[in-house]
């Protein structure tokens, strides 16, 4: 992928990758343990994500809810001091997911769902 995707673009497929990954291999076990994190965790709430580059300066804030096992779309983030939940996103993680998604939709092993569950570094 030689163009640069803004980074609202490239939230958006990463997130669009992420709901393809539950949604193709929603039967298998690993996924079924992170639809049920994700559930129980994030089910309807207001969800921040701060994507920064490698100095951790802040590239964009981009605001998305779980409903039914699906991300909604994301939105540019009008106050994030009011989601439910602020987590952090690393570029250069982001934008190789989006460059090998097909790997990863393949392989949904090789995805980090640690911020999923909480363990990355949330503001």
């Amino acid at each position: 992928m030689g163009d640069q995707l803004s980074a609202k673009a490239l939230v958006k497929q990463y997130i669009n990758i992420c709901n393809d990954v539950l949604l193709s291999h929603r039967q298998s076990a690993l996924l079924k343990q992170v639809l049920a994190l994700i559930n129980r965790r994030y089910s309807q709430e207001s969800i921040t994500f701060k994507l920064v580059d490698d100095e951790g300066h802040e590239q964009g804030r981009f605001t998305t809810r779980f409903v039914d096992g699906t991300f909604m779309p994301i939105e540019d983030a009008q106050d994030s001091e009011s989601s439910d939940i602020r987590l952090v996103l690393e570029q250069r993680y982001v934008q190789q997911v989006v460059e090998h998604a097909e790997d990863y939709m393949e392989h949904p092993t090789k995805l980090d769902w640690d911020w999923l569950t909480g363990e990355v570094r949330s503001e």
